[in-house]
């Protein structure tokens, strides 16, 4: 719907010049027209209003002046014909279909708010992934419905695409406009008096280009190239005219996402499916509407589904390590002290100025260290204990720093052959 009603204005010209003498006409008795929302190729649209129940409609009305146009005419009551057929809730309701006491042809339809995708992506630019996947799946569905009952839509673009937001569902998608809807038997080109095709170019199929026989892979190459523009903000084709853009569907592969969006480089399920919408040839594209929704589900689940926890490797093979807890770390602030074999007497604390104690190793036996304390003078014996106490004390600690400390000890001499033979008398 183009071509919005201007702005109020006090010139009286202006005023004369935008009066619509159907403003407050019925329609049937049950329709009342309001204002007027805008126009296109195929009318005029209204804001109505059905007095039964005072529900807001859109009314789309073909003027008494272009009645004569034959295939203005048939397109209109064609899309009459193919709305009154379908029920999908993303599919725009017909309510009526009548003609006028002047002529004029018209069209009562639920009344759709919103914007439509072609206006949002011109403001916004592209689209999250996982927001276009659920836009393309709504117009899937609808012309999953569509497609089988043999209907045809032959103008998917976002133009023909309203977002109308809803409860809990902010995209909630209507396919409007089956002005160019044709019955896949009778899908044939469909050309004007000049000879041009009908459709729009930058949309359109390499066989509706051509003029050849429309199917249900028409409809979803159409949807491949607005799905690709939700993504990246920008259509697979472009050219200076209809003609340069018909030739490149034609011809020219189409590019990747990835050349277009380079963060899409881990999305190869998405790049899939546009590159099998947009095959040149029908038969390498999806065979159905159901079977590309399908597709689309398994990469929108694929993106949604948690990762699985990054994988630990085993440690590799070797002895055990325990870690060390407070129960057996062992108290690094004293040495390690192995056991004695056998228990060692209690032992007084030598003297510091002891020149045999402070020694590290002992090289001599106990007996000869006690002869050596025996040749010191009486002098060396320290004040207030006896001569005899001191010799027992060294006595005592040689012994036991003998028993407890394996270095002190010499090396075990072998023992002599035991002859065993009976030796005589003498």
């Amino acid at each position: 719907m183009s071509d919005p009603l201007p702005p109020p204005s006090n010139d009286a010209r202006t005023v004369k010049e935008v009066h619509d003498p159907l403003i407050g006409a019925l329609l049937g008795d049950r329709f009342i027209i309001e204002r007027r929302l805008g126009a296109g190729g195929m009318g005029v649209v209204y804001l109505g209003r059905q007095l039964s129940v005072d529900r807001p409609v859109a009314i789309k009305l073909l003027p008494a002046q272009l009645s004569g146009d034959t295939e203005l005419v048939r397109r209109f009551m064609r899309e009459a014909k193919v709305v009154s057929a379908l029920s999908h809730p993303n599919t725009v309701t017909l309510h009526d279909f009548g003609q006028m006491p002047t002529g004029a042809l018209y069209l009562v339809m639920e009344l759709v708010t919103g914007e439509t995708l072609e206006a949002h992506l011109q403001r916004v630019g592209r689209l999250p992934v996982a927001r276009a996947l659920t836009i393309a799946g709504q117009l899937l569905d609808a012309l999953e419905e569509a497609h089988g009952r043999g209907i045809i839509h032959r103008d998917i673009k976002p133009a023909n695409i309203m977002l109308s937001p809803r409860a809990g569902q902010p995209d909630f998608v209507k396919l409007l406009d089956f002005g160019l809807a044709r019955n896949d038997e009778d899908s044939t080109g469909d050309t004007t008096r000049t000879g041009a095709v009908m459709g729009t170019p930058a949309y359109m199929s390499p066989e509706q280009g051509r003029g050849h026989r429309c199917d249900a892979r028409t409809d979803l190459y159409s949807l491949g190239v607005v799905l690709f523009e939700m993504v990246t903000g920008e259509r697979p084709f472009s050219g200076p005219s209809n003609l340069a853009l018909l030739l490149k569907h034609f011809s020219e592969p189409a590019p990747r996402l990835v050349d277009r969006r380079p963060d899409l480089v881990g999305q190869p399920g998405l790049e899939h499916i546009v590159a099998r919408a947009l095959a040149k040839e029908r038969e390498e594209r999806f065979a159905s509407a159901g079977e590309m929704r399908a597709a689309l589900d398994a990469v929108a689940e694929s993106a949604t589904a948690p990762r699985p926890p990054p994988v630990v490797p085993a440690p590799p093979a070797g002895p055990t390590h325990v870690a060390a807890t407070a129960d057996t770390m062992p108290d690094l602030s004293r040495p390690a002290v192995s056991k004695p074999a056998v228990p060692a007497p209690a032992v007084s604390e030598p003297p510091a100025t002891s020149p045999e104690l402070s020694a590290p190793r002992f090289s001599r036996p106990p007996e000869e260290a006690a002869a050596a304390v025996d040749a010191a003078p009486a002098g060396d014996a320290p004040r207030g204990r006896s001569p005899a106490l001191m010799l027992g004390l060294l006595a005592v600690g040689a012994v036991a720093i003998w028993l407890v400390w394996p270095g002190a000890r010499p090396p075990a001499e072998p023992a002599a052959p035991v002859n065993s033979a009976p030796t005589a008398a003498p």
